[in-house]
């Protein structure tokens, strides 16, 4: 019988079962996520100061540089990602390595492959974190930017 702990592990498993690239990544992804959260709280208080200030130039240039900064942590995310696929497809190479045992061998890839399936999901999972941050803060400046 399935469970839902076979689709939803325990998050901590994910760290003991990873390889070493795999750990690698999940340090490196710690920094676009706290980066983000960095570059959130410190545009939506902006945000709450601009919207006091009168409308001028200084105004403009405060949230087209709101605004560069979203869009350069947009684009953060997107090479985080990109650097996850390679790394999650050289991960899914090793998944035939396989070591000497009386278990069939495509039961051995098929297990490898559910751990790095089971890991890709956990990242993808982190992955939405940031991008729906920074997509809300994105929509935000834009809001004050061009108001309806």
């Amino acid at each position: 019988m399935l469970t839902t702990s076979q689709y939803f592990p325990d998050w901590s498993s994910v760290w003991q079962t990873s390889p070493f690239l795999i750990r690698l990544f999940l340090l490196l992804l710690l920094l676009p996520c706290v980066y983000t959260g960095y570059f959130a709280l410190s545009a939506l208080a902006q945000l709450r100061f601009l919207r006091a200030t009168p409308k001028d130039e200084s105004l403009q240039k405060s949230l087209a540089r709101l605004d560069r900064r979203s869009t350069n942590l947009r684009q953060v995310i997107a090479g985080t990602l990109y650097l996850f696929g390679f790394v999650i497809f050289v991960q899914l190479q090793i998944a035939f390595s396989t070591p000497e045992s009386n278990r069939a061998l495509g039961l051995i890839v098929l297990d490898n492959f559910r751990e790095d399936f089971r890991i890709a999901a956990f990242v993808f999972l982190v992955f939405l974190a940031p991008h729906s941050v920074q997509w809300f803060v994105s929509n935000r400046v834009r809001k004050v930017e061009f108001p309806a």
